[in-house]
């Protein structure tokens, strides 16, 4: 099996639109259709079923299949016909809400910097403080597998985020923060979280940044992808698996390829 797939990752490099399958181990065609719909199976048959169900969801309105990664990173390494353009992944990435009273607001982008695939979140939250709360902790979207805005529970979801959980007897209440930057402890994301008091408009104000790092996506028992898709990663903590995985790194990272891109939720 394991020539097999070495045989059909070199007939991958050689044939436009062309993708090997994890899942069945064969060479799928690639359509450019796939450009327009981050959903194809919604208007045609994959050619494999397996792949439908390794996607990355990253908020309520965001999510990437494998598949999709791999394409992409296929026509970063090979070309322009052995893959996607990165543009596909940011596509269907803005969103905007007003919900009791609680505007909601997140933009996400993607970037590769060093072969490896990075994805920015914005999120921005701004409301009276008793809405704000219960929507943070009703609605509140996921920073990754592992942490959250909303209100978790750890035995079995997310936990949610420390700069968010409630504080004191104070129902209803935040505490306000200069730009905290923090790592989760099992996955390569990293995070900043401002929360901000508008004593004029007597709201707070919450922005999150996240920093996820989705590896070269060359194939899904990646520790990145992995880690990334597994709400109990059976491993050491990502701190402890490499130098390159330290907290902050895929912030770094980030900055490196030219920091904030223009146009995000501010």
């Amino acid at each position: 099996m394991a020539e097999k797939e070495k045989l059909l990752l070199l007939l991958e490099k050689d044939i436009p639109f062309r993708y090997y399958c994890h899942y069945c181990l064969k060479l799928h065609r690639w359509h450019g259709r796939w450009s327009r719909s981050i959903t194809p199976w919604y208007k045609e048959s994959l050619p494999c079923k397996g792949s439908i169900a390794n996607h990355l969801f990253l908020s309520p309105t965001f999510h990437i299949p494998y598949y999709y990664a791999r394409l992409v990173m296929n026509r970063h390494f090979y070309g322009s016909k052995h893959g996607l353009s990165l543009d596909v992944l940011n596509k269907r990435a803005q969103f905007f809400s007003r919900l009791d009273g609680v505007v909601n607001s997140a933009s996400q982008h993607v970037r590769i910097f060093n072969d490896q695939l990075l994805v920015l979140s914005s999120m921005h939250l701004q409301g009276k403080s008793a809405l704000l709360r219960n929507c943070i902790d009703s609605y509140g979207d996921a920073v990754c597998k592992h942490l959250t805005l909303l209100q978790g529970f750890p035995c079995f979801s997310p936990m949610q985020l420390p700069e968010l959980a409630k504080k004191g007897n104070a129902p209803g209440q935040f505490l306000a923060c200069d730009p905290a930057f923090r790592s989760c402890t099992f996955c390569p994301t990293d995070y900043t979280i401002n929360i901000v008091w508008k004593g004029e408009k007597k709201e707070f104000n919450v922005k999150v940044l996240v920093y996820r790092g989705l590896g070269d996506c060359h194939t899904p028992s990646d520790w990145h992808w992995r880690t990334m898709s597994t709400l109990y990663p059976d491993e050491e903590l990502s701190s402890a698996y490499s130098l390159y995985h330290q907290p902050g790194s895929v912030r770094d990272q980030w900055n490196k390829a030219g920091g904030i891109t223009k146009g995000m939720t501010s």
